[in-house]
């Protein structure tokens, strides 16, 4: 497996129990074995049919994905579709990339599009109201991000930066996973390393979860007085 590795597919493992990795098979264990030997994380934690997780998205770059979400199928299946977002480009960064020049910003005008949002009616799309009303949110905000605030062009950096809600709680425990599993490719007998593994997989979903639902929070609350990183933020999730 190298770097950046993406797995998605129904792979119709009703044996495997993905909220506490379990399994009742050899076959299911196989997989999680897989899964744990390469670092990787499973992320669709919402049932895809029945009460069963099937459909899997299996990673070794979880900070750049967004949480799978259910949505519409465009065909006629028996399985839940599920959504989700990858914020890495496979290609090298340019010699300048656009960036939103916050200094120049006309915060007149986006305060008045802000104040014109009106909210959709629960009859209007497809899916759940919430994720209606979500989408046409975002979209909305964008759009007046998009005529308020002017774009530049500015030098790129090859340095890699981690996402915004970054802890140093979830570096603690990546640090941790790194650790074990280089240990683990040197010495061929590591105790309890599979539980170990584990263990940390759980925890760094969970902080990870819990970071990002607690900085976009703090954010909204934040944005009346902090135009720039709330725009910043959301120009960066448009990728």
């Amino acid at each position: 497996i190298q770097p950046f590795t993406l797995i998605l597919n129904d792979f119709n493992y009703s044996t495997i129990d993905w909220k506490n990795y379990a399994y009742q098979n050899t076959n299911a264990q196989r997989l999680l074995d897989f899964v744990n030997v390469n670092a990787m994380n499973q992320l669709v934690d919402t049932p895809t049919r029945g009460d069963k997780i099937l459909d899997l998205v299996l990673t070794d770059m979880s900070n750049h994905c967004s949480i799978p979400t259910e949505s519409s199928s465009l065909v006629r299946y028996d399985h839940k579709a599920v959504t989700f977002e990858v914020t890495i480009s496979p290609n090298p960064l340019p010699a300048r990339v656009k960036q939103k020049y916050f200094s120049k910003a006309d915060y007149n005008l986006l305060r008045e599009g802000i104040n014109s949002y009106t909210a959709p009616s629960p009859s209007i799309g497809t899916g759940t109201y919430a994720q209606t009303y979500s989408k046409v949110l975002y979209e909305h905000l964008y759009s007046c991000m998009e005529s308020g605030i002017p774009n530049r062009m500015k030098s790129s950096s090859s340095r890699k930066s981690k996402p915004v809600w970054w802890t140093s709680a979830i570096n603690k425990f990546y640090n941790k996973r790194k650790k074990l599993l280089c240990r683990t490719k040197k010495e061929q007998q590591v105790p309890n390393w599979k539980q170990s593994l584990l263990s940390l997989n759980k925890q760094i979903k969970a902080l990870v979860k819990s970071s990002k639902a607690n900085f976009e929070s703090n954010l909204t609350t934040s944005m009346k007085g902090n135009h720039k990183a709330f725009f910043t933020y959301v120009h960066n999730l448009k990728g």
